[in-house]
């Protein structure tokens, strides 16, 4: 009982047991809370996931700071991550008292703090790498000290090569700037004096350029592209804060902006397009915020009101605006915010708000009941790949025989059939499961060898097979009980092979050589068929779901489809030198001796004649091949079509990105496709010579030269016969 139930068992996956390779391979395209979630499914999984960083992040987080109280921890912080709305994460112990420290600005995963002495560093609190920047005593009065809580600052930091900026103000105090390579703080203005303070600044490091927002709606630029910084641009802006400049617009504003107000603010950001937008904030008696956004009108020195941020959102903190169409977390038209000023540890001013509805959108409450917070920062993580501990590498050698069939049949169904082949040959277990999958839609012509009839050859019921993209091997193909050295193959269509009974000359039927269906035609009951049989003039379509076909055999002159149990009578059709049969638009090209071609409509019961025309490739397009060969090895070919005007032939020198199947008379596309080489004719020889290894061959358009097969192909079987075919 206990043997039967565990066999019975044996079929269920066991996820738990996929190689840690995979694994890891895996949870590097999960995000962040993904992978969080995926390292809580088993031990295993868990493991596999150590040193694992999720994808690139998409989406802002918010972090809050601890504050000074016994149950909290000074030197970790608490995120919330909007696509996961149900949890809080604490990120690890920093080494950092967060709760005498004030971030002051973020850019990406990076936070620029101040220590309880006035110092200044670079922080990532994922990572825990930490910049320490030049000591501020060199320039900072120590009676200045207490007020730095309110100064204001930006930050940028390259995130390969950890390049910075950091540009520091103080209203009326000072206004410097430092970056990687210099050891000290550098005045922007030496001496500010009575000017007028500033009230934001955001950096746009795609321009290199800073820009200062001052009291009085005065907006100055500074350049960094060169080694000092120099300003290139003040002016100063109309428009108070959150008023048009129209009169009636003032009054219908006035309730919203007056009435009620109790306190305002104005910030600046730059767009993802590098535009320069002003944001009044209001905050109401009612405790109603109100947000209103102006873009800077060119050189009119004017502030145009904006309605809509269409597809970003605005990341208020960091005075950016981000991408958020179509992605899950970020909502677009909204603005990400966490107060201003006083109020950052108040849970009503830390929200987000809808720039449609005009509706705050407040975070779920475990957000807030997690931790006692002093401050709350929005900032937009970057999340840098680390390189992989070699020894866990070595100590976790992958067991890929251990994959679940389940995965592995997903993964097999998408092989082309070489590909399948080989990873059928990895162990005793992939082969197993590779039982029954079917390979991925083919885009290659193959070649396929039928047997000569002699004793050498021990089964002349399989084919050879040739797969171009494998060029050192030749597959056998699976006995259908067809004794093919007794037949003959007339044409193809796609997989099918429409093929000739040499032992009783009228027996036709269709043949599928890959899974071994048979279609069997009626007899040929006209006399001679015999003799016009050998000519191999026929042509045919089959559909691969419902097996409706329709057969014409135009050295014979008769037709038969799907139903019928007799041959029928081709309508009247004159002496002709070549054919080609178009299956995507099933029309039948009949080329006479005086290049005249006469279309044949097969898509109804009966062939019906559509008219004549002198032009059949991807595209629709007729092309006559001329075929020439010197001596017994070197072969010519000349492409032509006929000019529209003067019906003249004019040579083609190019089939482009397409390839010509010679046997079936189609080109197909081959631009990128491995295994298939464009502007190139597959050729395999004419009807006295199919079993030439010489004239089996890929004929090069561009350098007007061969290119045999490998000679693994011809020494695997003694052929008779050999046709290129699209297997679909």
């Amino acid at each position: 009982m206990g043997r039967s139930k565990k066999k019975a068992y044996r079929g269920i996956p066991n996820w738990s047991e996929l190689c840690p390779d995979l694994l890891r391979c895996v949870f590097e395209r999960l995000s962040f809370t993904d992978l969080n979630r995926a390292k809580s499914v088993c031990s295993t999984w868990h493991s596999a996931s150590r040193g694992c960083v999720p994808k690139r992040n998409q989406i802002p987080w918010l972090i809050l700071f601890p504050r000074e109280d016994d149950n909290n921890k000074k030197s970790s912080c608490v995120l919330f991550i909007p696509d996961d709305r149900d949890r809080v994460y604490k990120t690890r112990d920093l080494g950092v008292d967060f709760v005498r420290s004030c971030c002051l600005a973020t850019y990406g995963s990076w936070l620029l703090m101040m220590d309880p002495m006035w110092n200044l560093n670079i922080l990532n609190p994922l990572t825990g790498e930490r910049i320490d920047l030049p000591l501020t005593e060199s320039f900072l009065h120590e009676r200045d000290r207490p007020r730095l809580k309110t100064s204001i600052a930006c930050l940028w930091v390259g995130e390969k090569s950890q390049d910075y900026l950091v540009v520091w103000s103080m209203d009326q105090t000072f206004m410097a700037f430092t970056k990687k390579g210099i050891n000290t703080w550098r005045p922007l203005i030496a001496n500010m004096g009575l000017t007028e303070p500033n009230e934001h600044m955001v950096y746009n490091h795609k321009a290199q350029k800073l820009y200062v927002y001052r009291h009085g709606e005065a907006v100055s630029i500074w350049c960094f592209s060169e080694g000092d910084p120099q300003m290139v641009l003040k002016s100063k802006y109309k428009n108070l804060i959150g008023i048009n400049y129209n009169m009636s617009e003032w009054m219908k504003e006035e309730d919203a902006y007056f009435r009620d107000f109790l306190d305002g603010w104005v910030n600046i950001a730059t767009t993802v397009s590098g535009h320069v937008l002003k944001i009044a904030s209001t905050l109401q008696l009612s405790k109603r915020w109100l947000f209103s956004i102006f873009k800077a009108q060119g050189l009119t020195n004017r502030w145009g009101r904006m309605n809509s941020l269409g597809n970003e959102a605005l990341i208020f903190d960091m005075g950016i605006t981000v991408e958020a169409k179509d992605i899950s977390g970020v909502k677009r038209n909204s603005i990400y915010f966490s107060g201003v000023g006083y109020g950052r540890n108040n849970p009503d001013n830390i929200f987000v708000f809808d720039l449609t509805t005009h509706k705050i959108e407040p975070l779920p409450q475990c957000v807030f009941s997690s931790t006692d917070f002093s401050d709350a920062r929005w900032f937009f993580p970057g999340l840098k790949q680390k390189k992989a501990n070699r020894r866990r590498q070595e100590e976790e050698e992958a067991n890929w025989s251990e994959l679940c069939p389940d995965l592995l049949r997903g993964i097999f169904k998408r092989l082309s059939l070489t590909s399948l082949n080989r990873a059928k040959l990895v162990c005793s277990w992939w082969y197993s499961a590779s039982r029954g999958c079917v390979p991925n839609q083919n885009q290659i012509p193959w070649l396929i060898l039928f047997p000569q009839e002699e004793e050498s050859n021990k089964n002349s019921s399989s084919c050879g097979l040739f797969v171009p993209e494998d060029q050192d091997k030749v597959y056998t193909s699976k006995d259908v009980g067809v004794d093919y050295s007794q037949s003959r193959c007339l044409t193809t269509c796609g997989s099918w092979l429409l093929m000739l009974n040499l032992l009783r000359d009228v027996d036709v039927y269709i043949l599928n050589p890959l899974t071994g269906e048979r279609i069997d035609l009626p007899d040929i009951d006209i006399p001679y068929a015999r003799n016009y049989l050998r000519y191999n003039r026929a042509c045919f379509r089959i559909d691969n779901k419902t097996k409706d076909y329709l057969v014409v055999m135009l050295c014979c002159r008769v037709f038969t489809k799907k139903g019928d149990n007799k041959w029928q009578k081709f309508p009247h059709l004159e002496c002709y030198e070549d054919f080609v049969y178009d299956q995507k638009h099933q029309k039948l090209y009949i080329r006479h001796a005086n290049c005249l071609v006469n279309i044949w409509d097969l898509s109804g019961d009966n062939p019906r004649k559509d008219g004549t025309r002198t032009a059949v490739t991807v595209s629709g397009e007729f092309f006559m091949v001329s075929s020439i060969v010197q001596g017994c090895k070197t072969w010519h070919f000349h492409i032509y079509k006929k000019n529209q005007v003067d019906g003249k032939l004019v040579k083609v020198d190019s089939l482009g990105d397409e390839a010509l199947i010679y046997d079936m008379g189609i080109t197909v596309v081959a631009n990128d496709i491995p295994g298939i080489k464009k502007n190139s004719i597959y050729f395999s020889g004419l009807d006295h010579d199919i079993h030439n290894p010489d004239h089996i061959l890929v004929f090069d358009l561009t350098t007007r030269k061969i290119e045999p097969l490998p000679q693994c192909v011809f020494s695997s079987i003694r052929f008779s016969d050999a046709r290129w075919f699209f297997p679909c």
